[in-house]
């Protein structure tokens, strides 16, 4: 909702995509089994997934629902009663909806999307994190594509005091392909989450038989990227 994105850059409305998120926070010690706390798991369905992994040392468990669904509000955290949750997770494992069942809160916000920017600067205006590169939070990488940027702005700041302009394009240039190609692969994972069959079972049976090893490898350019930005 960046007003300078608006004014400056792309005035095109977001796009929503007919789904929406739901998160939890539930505590390590409501657990009764059936979930591993310390465990990173997701949870993958026609039209829905479900992801969770502990936080503040394990003491409490993050759960995100994706599901199907509009939120009229704009706001990004809003309540949502949980039986409304829990209808959408339905067709789930018994044991996943015990433990969403813990859930004493929960929070939802929309899932929409824009049209990629062809730059990030212009004159002496730039766009950085979610204002210049919405992401669907498929892939984690949200937060850290607006730090990456931050560093990379420094970088070219320190270079070029003097010319704001030529430093504020070379960060764009920078930025461009890495942050375009996060986001589309954002896009890519909802598709492969939410599969119907027969394409959900060839995605079972790939993740059965291919190697954790071998399928994180696939994100190295992601999550093994040691780059220090330099000036150009």
């Amino acid at each position: 909702w960046s007003v300078v994105r608006e004014q400056v850059f792309d005035s095109t409305a977001p796009v929503h995509t007919g789904r929406f998120a739901a998160r939890a926070l539930v505590p390590r010690s409501a657990l009764s089994g059936g979930i591993d706390p310390d465990a990173v798991g997701i949870w993958m369905s026609p039209d829905a997934h479900v992801v969770h992994y502990p936080v503040r040392q394990g003491r409490e468990i993050n759960v995100v629902v994706v599901a199907p669904g509009t939120v009229t509000a704009e706001a990004w955290s809003l309540p949502i009663e949980p039986e409304i949750v829990i209808d959408r997770v339905s067709n789930f494992a018994p044991r996943l909806k015990q433990f969403l069942q813990v859930a004493p809160h929960w929070r939802q916000w929309p899932l929409r999307k824009r049209t990629p920017l062809t730059r990030y600067a212009r004159g002496r205006v730039a766009l950085a994190g979610d204002a210049a590169h919405p992401t669907l939070p498929f892939l984690a990488q949200g937060a850290v594509m607006a730090l990456e940027d931050a560093e990379t702005l420094a970088v070219e700041l320190a270079h070029s005091p003097n010319d704001i302009p030529r430093a504020l394009q070379n960060y764009s240039s920078a930025r461009l392909e890495r942050t375009h190609r996060i986001v589309a692969t954002a896009v890519e994972n909802g598709r492969v989450y939410h599969l119907r069959q027969p394409m959900a079972a060839a995605r079972n049976l790939s993740l059965r038989v291919i190697p954790a090893s071998a399928l994180m490898a696939r994100y190295d350019w992601i999550y093994g990227n040691t780059d220090v930005p330099r000036p150009r």
